[in-house]
């Protein structure tokens, strides 16, 4: 259970309560404002001091000069060079409760945060890089909420654009693991559809995630590929959609993966039966 003080809470409660009577874009801007840095230049233009209906900062929300740290407890943003928004308040209990903020929006709003997915997804996965395993235990928490939650192609696509790529071990592991999870609950069948969407991402994704120098994400990415190659379309795919360069690694890595596997089941199978006919002896 996060732990905040009394002042962080009232402030966040106000803040949400405010937010839940307007809509759904205002929640994300709230959670996003209570601690998470990201670009929004795109998507979230600059507005006025007075952020919220009816409630007007103690200090302003944008500014275009350095501040000075606010004392009141708020967070305060100010604009770049490139006039894109950072957070200059980044003390860690703030930074949680904005994690837990978006887990609840998560949870809540549920295929009506399907919009935001791919921005929030980018920023929680950034956080995930902390090294404060309080706020990384909440962005797995958060995450998992989106996958569960959140359509799931949509959670995939973001997932992949948000973390794939990045140069921290601890975010393409934490991108693996949820990943996993969204391909067992989309399954293989849809996954290895055709489909332009989802079947020349996640394909070219696994090879990567399954060839990390990171350990634990290549346990993971392994883990896909194996469910993944027990689909009957799963060799043409690959051949189709994996660089010529990776393509007999993968085969390398599919063919240990099965042998392995079919190995253990078979002592498994052993051991049942060894089992059994104790039981039927004794």
């Amino acid at each position: 259970m996060p732990i905040f003080s009394s002042a962080s809470v009232m402030q966040c409660r106000d803040l949400l309560q405010i937010s839940f009577n307007l809509n759904r874009t205002t929640c994300i801007k709230t959670a996003l404002i209570l601690g998470v840095s990201m670009d929004t230049s795109a998507r979230y233009p600059m507005r006025a001091t007075r952020a919220y209906s009816g409630y007007t900062p103690a200090r302003p929300l944008f500014t275009r000069y350095p501040a000075a740290p606010p004392t009141n407890g708020l967070v305060q943003l100010g604009l770049d060079e490139n006039n894109q928004i950072k957070v200059l308040n980044l003390r860690s209990g703030v930074s949680r409760m904005a994690v837990v903020t978006l887990r609840e929006l998560y949870s809540s709003l549920q295929k009506g945060m399907d919009q935001e997915v791919e921005v929030t997804a980018k920023v929680l996965l950034h956080k995930a890089a902390e090294s404060n395993g309080f706020i990384r235990q909440d962005v797995d928490t958060a995450l998992d909420s989106m996958v569960q939650n959140c359509t799931p192609i949509r959670s995939m696509n973001a997932l992949l654009a948000g973390g794939l790529c990045h140069l921290n071990a601890a975010v393409r592991k934490c991108t693996a693991r949820h990943l996993a999870t969204l391909v067992e609950k989309i399954g293989a069948g849809r996954l290895l559809s055709g489909a332009k969407d989802i079947t020349p991402r996640i394909i070219p994704a696994v090879s990567k995630l399954a060839q990390d120098s990171s350990q634990e994400t290549k346990r993971l990415g392994r883990r896909i590929l194996l469910f993944l190659s027990s689909h009957h379309d799963f060799d043409k795919m690959v051949e189709k959609y994996i660089p010529a360069k990776d393509l007999a690694t993968i085969r390398d890595t599919v063919h240990t993966l099965k042998s392995k596997c079919d190995g253990s089941c078979s002592v498994r199978r052993q051991t049942a039966l060894q089992t059994l006919y104790l039981a039927q002896r004794g």
